[in-house]
């Protein structure tokens, strides 16, 4: 019971949305067992909810039932990339890896997002996210055949190619080409505008802020360079990189910089107006690194455009802090955290961000939270013949029909229980090394593969035929043309989280 839970939003009544660096206290277990106020936090039914249901005379099974239903939330999938048999643990079951998530779809379909939109009003129902891409509502006459249909020809007619030529071929020159002189002076501006307002402030007479001297330039690079650096030699707190004993001891940080002057650069760094000076006060819960994400994305557009392959997964980045829509998921390797929306070449390098900041925005065209993300990340890339791999938290049927009405091609596993779905194939048993495919009229194939496990994907671009491919054990074998592809360009995020 429990087994399938995938992601849990933190309860606002044990967090504050406003505090960005206090810890969070999540309530310990006693000795008597898990609190109620734990239970809550990680999204269990609390010790009362289920004495109460025992009062009430029910059925073990139901009440089981029940509960399965109040943990089960939208569900985030934590496949690995990889579809081979060398990859699939040998459990004996018969069920599709893509069956573990909840039965009912209408909770997935209709959910509501809130997204890193540089607009504050909510996109309207049926709306076009830009003049490139559309959303088609979903179709309910969809017929499908056992009939190989052919598969449409989309050529790429864009090339991938580095707009903007860097001043030299050096990592410094790419560093700059991304953060331009105009992100950093308005880093630097609002850095210290906001130690200006920590001033006017009361301060104990030892203060570190008292002495503070506005941030150049040259040494807002030097903090930065600090800190990347800080990223390849890990140690527990951040004052033990200028200590001086034996086992510590590094003399790149204090040659460079004070540890009081970066502390206190550290303490002060922002990126936007302070929440004061803004009137009215703004309803986005990214405010405070809302320039330096649409900075991103525009740069990113500007001097950049990709390879036709392309891949949106999920990621986490590890916060233990206070956030309204801190998330666990528990496949993770930093199960808690904000979780982003990812648009990536194959080779691992990210086009597109959004951060999932809750609950906020009505889904569009009846695609539900999916289509949203999936819409907005590729906003810019409509038309030109693109080929888009997403692993089964983004697959539908509606989903992938839409993208391919925008010229935008498709491949991915789905989940069984997705909307549209041709129960001849998802309801069908099959035996090892079998296929099974079926075709919609408007170019959706559907089909599943069992190696050691049933395995559903969906494309408008591969079909089900068997070819040849090499594992990573170097083990020649007859695959699916889907699944060798998606193995194949599926792990652009992973990838650059790794770099």
């Amino acid at each position: 019971m429990g087994k399938r839970r995938r992601q849990v939003e933190i309860s606002p009544q044990y967090l504050d949305s406003d505090s960005s660096l206090d810890p969070v206290s999540i309530p310990k277990e006693s000795p008597a067992g898990p609190s109620n106020a734990s239970s809550s936090i990680l999204g269990m039914p609390s010790p009362n909810a289920i004495s109460g249901y025992r009062d009430r005379n029910l059925p073990e099974k139901e009440i089981e039932a029940i509960l399965e239903d109040d943990i089960s939330g939208s569900g985030d999938s934590d496949d690995s990339f990889l579809l081979s048999s060398d990859d699939m643990e040998d459990d004996g079951s018969t069920e599709s890896e893509d069956c573990a998530y909840p039965e009912d779809d209408d909770a997935f379909e209709d959910s509501s997002i809130g997204m890193c939109d540089s607009s504050s009003s909510s996109l309207s129902h049926g709306s076009t996210v830009t003049p490139g891409l559309s959303i088609h509502a979903r179709r309910t006459d969809r017929t499908w055949s056992m009939e190989t249909s052919a598969l449409p020809e989309m050529t790429f007619t864009r090339q991938r190619n580095l707009k903007v030529e860097p001043n030299g071929d050096t990592p410094w020159d790419f560093f700059r080409l991304v953060f331009t002189d105009q992100i950093v002076e308005k880093i630097i501006q609002e850095t210290n505008n906001n130690a200006d307002c920590f001033l006017k402030e009361r301060l104990s007479p030892r203060a570190r802020i008292g002495c503070w001297k506005p941030v150049t330039k040259n040494e807002f690079f030097v903090f930065m360079g600090l800190l990347l650096h800080m990223g390849l030699i890990q140690i527990s707190q951040i004052q033990d990189y200028w200590r001086k004993d034996k086992f510590y001891n590094i003399p790149f940080f204090p040659s460079h910089m004070s540890r009081d002057r970066f502390q206190i650069i550290l303490r002060v760094l922002h990126f936007a107006p302070a929440e004061g000076t803004q009137k009215p006060r703004s309803s986005d819960r990214l405010q405070k690194i809302r320039p330096l994400l649409n900075h991103f994305d525009d740069i990113m557009d500007e001097i950049y455009y990709p390879s036709r392959e392309l891949s949106i997964d999920e990621s986490m980045i590890l916060w233990r802090g206070r956030l309204s829509f801190r998330q666990y998921i528990k496949g993770k390797k930093h199960k808690f955290g904000v979780k982003l929306y990812m648009l990536a070449e194959p080779t691992g390098l990210v086009t597109k961000i959004l951060v999932y900041t809750g609950a906020g925005e009505n889904s569009e065209g009846g695609l539900g939270h999916a289509g949203c993300v999936v819409h907005k990340l590729l906003q810019a890339y409509g038309g030109v013949g693109h080929c888009v791999f997403m692993d089964n938290y983004f697959t539908s049927v509606d989903i992938v029909a839409s993208l391919a009405a925008n010229k935008i091609l498709c491949t991915g596993t789905l989940r069984t229980n997705r909307k549209g779905n041709p129960t001849e194939v998802t309801a069908k048993k099959i035996k090892k090394g079998e296929v099974v495919e079926m075709w919609s009229d408007d170019g959706v194939c559907v089909l599943k593969w069992k190696d050691k496990r049933e395995v559903t994907m969906i494309s408008t671009q591969h079909s089900g035929k068997l070819v040849n491919s090499v594992s990573k054990r170097k083990i020649e074998r007859r695959v699916p043309e889907a699944v060798r592809e998606y193995n194949k360009f599926m792990g652009g995020v992973d990838r650059g989280e790794g770099l």
